[in-house]
């Protein structure tokens, strides 16, 4: 093997241990993916290093990712908190299409009690008191608010 292949093969582990993707690594080392393939069905020395790269890559990745998950959890975002629970705590986790459909249940009623809260409160103050962290997410349930009350007012006030 020449010298300037084993270069770009050691280049390419380093990029899938920063991007384990094959397509971003290969992209960023300057290799075309073809190539990639080639060595990987020729060589079981490269094939097992870059299946230790891609884990170490993928594990730096899920790493960050949860680090984000537990800042949104601390900024009180129910929907991460709720994940968090149900992929971390038994008592949280569904068991059954029961278990399933009361969270579902549940979530549309937490929605409604939010769109009352813009409704009655405003974004801002609707956004201390649910711990919501996102202005897209706060604009979105504050349409839907104003969606409702537009269609409650023009039946009257008898929607519920």
């Amino acid at each position: 093997m020449r010298k300037s292949t084993r270069d770009k093969q050691k280049r390419l582990l380093k990029e899938l241990e920063e991007h384990p993707f094959a397509s971003a690594a290969c992209k960023k080392a300057g290799v075309a993916r073809s190539t990639y393939y080639v060595w990987r069905n020729k060589s079981d020395d490269f094939r097992e290093k870059a299946d230790v790269s891609e884990k170490l890559g993928r594990a730096k990745y899920n790493d960050f990712a949860e680090s984000k998950l537990i800042e949104s959890v601390n900024m009180r975002h129910f929907p991460a908190i709720r994940y968090w629970l149900n992929n971390n705590h038994e008592g949280y986790r569904p068991t059954d299409n029961r278990d399933i459909e009361e969270m579902r249940m549940f979530m549309q009623e937490y929605r409604r009690t939010f769109n009352n809260a813009i409704s009655y409160l405003g974004p801002e103050q609707a956004k201390r008191v649910f711990g919501y962290a996102s202005e897209d997410e706060i604009n979105k349930s504050a349409q839907h608010a104003a969606d409702i009350k537009r269609e409650d007012d023009l039946h009257g006030g008898k929607l519920k």
